[in-house]
């Protein structure tokens, strides 16, 4: 049976869509590729249907790659989950892209991808699997000027965010006295930021703390030689924000600073608060 295009509407009730959505199409045929309802209703169900929790996703996308299914539709299906779920601007989807990474891209279906492109795709799947939301961060030492070498798990703090940066770098410099203002305004709540650059020269560092106050926790890495923070972290590009609860577990990351990290500091010191 050739796919129809599926409406969606207030009236739709988006549980019996998501575990029927595929039911009318015939997955065991390559044919199905060729009609343009696939592509239409492919889109919609990575965008609109099966919603934006991690756990749900993964429930459903397990599903429906456990049905029988012609290779090339799946081919199709996972890379275009794929790349839904690693570009996905949703908070905690990457937990999508590390699973749909471990159960086809380290098994040898993907096929139609060269050799780096694995291992690319290899290597940011192993360096988010470690930082997902939920998971206790990963510890290490570095260095400050005031207080020698500490820990993080040594900052004590109802929230922490840990920051990655670099004097040097043109977001950072547009992002760091955004998170000065954003810091100035929760310190007293109970909020630390740990600032660590990624510079191995500390003139310009040193310059744009005073410059602009940045009077949290500032860290760097004297010796790149030994265990450091970029043995533990995925750090592509900067600045890159990590949310931590008083136990040093990821509770939020890369939020932006001024709306969605100030709306999710109110609600979660709230709730402590209380």
């Amino acid at each position: 049976m050739l796919p129809q295009m599926l409406p969606l509407n207030p009236d739709t009730n988006v549980y019996w869509l998501r575990d029927n959505f595929w039911a009318y199409t015939n997955l065991t045929s390559p044919s199905t590729l060729i009609n343009p309802f696939f592509e239409k209703n492919r889109d919609l169900y990575f965008e609109r249907v099966l919603g934006h929790d991690p756990d749900t996703v993964i429930k459903h996308l397990k599903k429906l790659f456990n049905e029988p299914m012609n290779d090339q539709v799946k081919k199709v299906l996972v890379s275009t989950a794929t790349y839904n779920y690693e570009t996905s601007q949703f908070m905690g989807e990457d937990k999508v892209f590390v699973w749909l990474a471990q159960t086809f891209y380290n098994t040898g279906f993907a096929d139609w991808m060269s050799k780096d492109d694995l291992a690319k795709i290899k290597e940011k799947a192993d360096g988010l699997a470690t930082e997902l939301i939920g998971n206790p961060a990963r510890d290490f030492a570095f260095d400050t000027p005031d207080r020698g070498r500490i820990k993080l798990s040594e900052v004590e703090a109802k929230v922490t965010i840990l920051y990655f940066w670099d004097s040097n770098c043109g977001h950072c410099k547009k992002e760091t006295p955004r998170l000065k203002d954003l810091y100035d305004d929760y310190k007293e709540r109970g909020v630390q930021v740990i600032a660590i650059t990624l510079e191995n020269e500390f003139s310009d560092w040193k310059k744009y703390i005073a410059e602009h106050d940045l009077d949290w926790i500032n860290g760097f890495e004297s010796d790149f030689d030994r265990p450091n923070f970029l043995w533990y972290y995925y750090i592509p590009s900067t600045p890159k924000k990590l949310i931590l609860d008083s136990n040093k577990m990821i509770i939020g990351k890369n939020l932006d600073i001024e709306t969605t990290l100030r709306t999710f500091l109110d609600d979660y010191l709230s709730g402590l608060e209380q």
